[in-house]
């Protein structure tokens, strides 16, 4: 017997030494009220406990801590008992312990009807902080209330103890809090500009939150602002803002606060914003990311995203996040309005000059000059003009060797590639049908013959007369035959290289006169040839009408490293003739140059590569450089 005495007797020391180091914790008040039930109720061998506190926003009771089958106080949409809080606040009210025995009626219909229960106050130095509730079973002997409620109050008095040092605690935390919010909403609005704005609540909320980095997103213009409380590195600052600008789009869209807490697995809808994340705990220390947003009744006028060390500092921080985000939410927002409106711009430009007269109208007068100099810059100093064109590549000198009679290309004498001289045979055309052809004409011609010898030696004029006639129509044929028979060779008519390709499919190919066989190029001159559009072809004829020479640089598609350049001295470049340009709506017209060609083979040329010249032409001003086409269109269109 004096053995389970002793057993007793340690239990209840170990656990009021517990409720003493209770009373002097740091923990949260959560944390301590649930130990501290737990304790109690193991000690009494109670079946549950309830720890209750009121609510500082509107008095009502509410649980702070729960133990074993406490939700016997609680209905099943899991609110308090009428009963129940009735007790607590009478408890609270006398400030002295509670029984409810189970001959008492006030618990009746509730499971409660069949428990022992003590209400004690949790006091320190006579105020109530809350009351503790203890249940036991029904068999609870009545002989040992007096020693339950004498060791209930001793868990009482211990968290009556911790809970009025923490009271004091938080309300010097709330007044550093609140001191310190009135400090950063006397510099928010001592703010104009709402890029300075956000910079500046940045700076500001980082110690009040005591964050590792604090980011703000601002929405006044097409692209968001970023600011930041701390330098970032030129080098990350890009893949930072980038990361920011989406998380804080997300939380724009969704409306409601988002946090993160690293390594914890993210919902299948955020799953995108994993590489956002990664991101941003690279580039810092931060564990737990929260993004709370600024508005001002409807309008969501940014974002901030707060980066904390640890998730127990997110929790204490987060409610003063999102007390900032509220309070500098009108402000950002009257900022906006007032720095994006021309008339208040031009009340602080007036207030300004009434604040520092002489300074202001420094100023001005250098902001006069600077625009003076500005205008006379863009419209009377000359600058170099160009006129940009599609151009091409082509040789000089382009033979194109046609069929000079109608027949069977009957061999192929020259290969592609293969450098030829004028007069040189490149194909013959089968004359078999012009020799046999040329011999009946020839006979014919001995038969008349024959026939004006006769003629003469009978003295018959009329008969005479008739074979010359035949005759001079048969030597014209003959030598029309004869001149086919010469043709049936096909020469080159320039020096220069042959350029067709698969000569060998002419074989046997019957033509007719003018079908092009074969082509021959110099490929020691090359030209030029721009399509300048008619609204520029005046430019360019202005400046070689003053003796100007045109210089041109041309550059390949093909070879967009290679630069080529020419000079264009005469008129006599200017093409008569045009053509339109679908794309640009207009005619273009053709100037051609020659050209000398700078590190490029000229068998590269061979396929007639495109691309761009640009032509200088005379210095003009950068008013007439940019503002022509303007000023042409009101001439043609309105002033015409």
């Amino acid at each position: 017997m004096s053995q389970a005495a002793d057993q007793i007797q340690q239990v209840v020391q170990r656990a009021l030494s517990e409720f003493e180091s209770l009373s002097a914790s740091e923990l949260a008040p959560s944390s301590v009220m649930t130990q501290m039930i737990t304790t109690l109720s193991r000690a009494t061998a109670a079946t549950a406990a309830v720890a209750w506190m009121p609510n500082r926003r509107d008095g009502s009771q509410m649980a702070v801590a729960r133990y074993g089958q406490s939700k016997i106080a609680f209905s099943e949409e899991g609110l308090p008992l009428a009963s129940v809080i009735e007790t607590v606040e009478q408890a609270t009210t006398d400030n002295k312990p509670t029984i409810v025995s189970p001959d008492q009626q006030i618990f009746s219909g509730t499971e409660l009807a069949k428990t022992t229960q003590f209400f004690i106050p949790m006091d320190a130095a006579g105020h109530v902080m809350g009351v503790l509730q203890v249940i036991h079973s029904a068999e609870l002997d009545p002989k040992v209330y007096r020693q339950y409620i004498a060791f209930t109050q001793h868990a009482a008095r211990a968290a009556g103890v911790y809970l009025a040092r923490r009271q004091s605690q938080v309300l010097a935390e709330e007044s550093a809090s609140h001191a310190s919010m009135l400090k950063v909403v006397t510099q928010l609005l001592s703010e104009d500009k709402p890029h300075d704005l956000i910079h500046e609540l940045a700076n500001a909320a980082r110690p009040m939150l005591q964050a590792q980095r604090v980011a703000v997103v601002g929405y006044w213009k097409r692209k968001s602002d970023v600011q930041f409380s701390d330098a970032v590195d030129v080098n990350r600052k890009a893949v930072l803002v980038r990361a920011v600008e989406m998380l804080a789009d997300t939380v724009r869209q969704r409306e409601v606060p988002m946090t993160f807490i690293r390594h914890r697995p993210l919902e299948d809808e955020d799953d995108a914003l994993g590489p956002l994340l990664e991101d941003i705990y690279s580039l810092g220390a931060a564990e737990v990311v929260c993004m709370t947003l600024i508005r001002h009744e409807d309008r969501v006028v940014g974002v901030m995203l707060v980066e904390y060390a640890s998730t127990d500092q997110a929790d204490q921080a987060t409610p003063n996040q999102q007390v900032i985000c509220q309070q500098a939410g009108p402000i950002l927002d009257r900022a906006i309005a007032t720095w994006y409106r021309p008339l208040r711009r031009t009340s602080r430009v007036l207030g300004a000059w009434r604040d520092k007269p002489l300074s202001f109208t420094a100023k001005i007068i250098a902001a006069i000059v600077l625009v003076l100099s500005l205008l006379w810059g863009v419209f009377f100093v000359p600058a170099p003009m160009y006129v940009r064109a599609d151009a091409r590549l082509e040789p000089a000198h382009l033979g194109v060797i046609t069929a000079p009679v109608e027949g069977r290309v009957d061999k192929v004498v020259v290969q592609t590639g293969q450098p030829v001289k004028a007069g040189q045979t490149l194909a013959a055309i089968d004359d078999t049908d012009i020799r046999l052809r040329l011999v009946e004409v020839n006979k014919a011609i001995d038969g008349e013959q024959v026939k004006l010898e006769a003629a003469r030696a009978k003295g018959d004029a009329p008969a005479v007369r008739t074979s010359e006639l035949r005759i001079d129509q048969l030597s014209i044929r003959q030598r029309i035959l004869q001149r086919d028979l010469d043709r049936t060779q096909v020469k080159s008519l320039i020096d220069g290289v042959v350029l067709t390709e698969r000569l060998d499919q002419l074989e046997g190919r019957t033509v007719a006169v003018g079908d092009a066989l074969v082509h021959v190029a110099d490929l020691g001159h090359f030209e030029l040839v721009m399509e300048v559009l008619e609204e520029d072809l005046a430019l360019v004829e202005n400046a070689l009408r003053n003796e100007r020479p045109v210089t041109v640089d041309f550059l390949s598609r093909a070879w967009p490293d290679r630069v080529q350049h020419a000079t264009i001295t005469d008129l006599g470049a200017l093409s008569p003739t045009s053509g339109p340009d679908e794309a640009n709506q207009q005619h273009v017209f053709r100037i051609s140059v020659p050209i000398e060609l700078q590190n490029m083979s000229p068998q590269l040329v061979l396929a007639n590569p495109t691309g761009r010249a640009k032509l200088e032409v005379e210095p003009a001003s950068l008013a007439y450089r940019y503002g022509r086409r303007v000023w042409r269109f009101i001439q043609m269109t309105l002033m015409f």
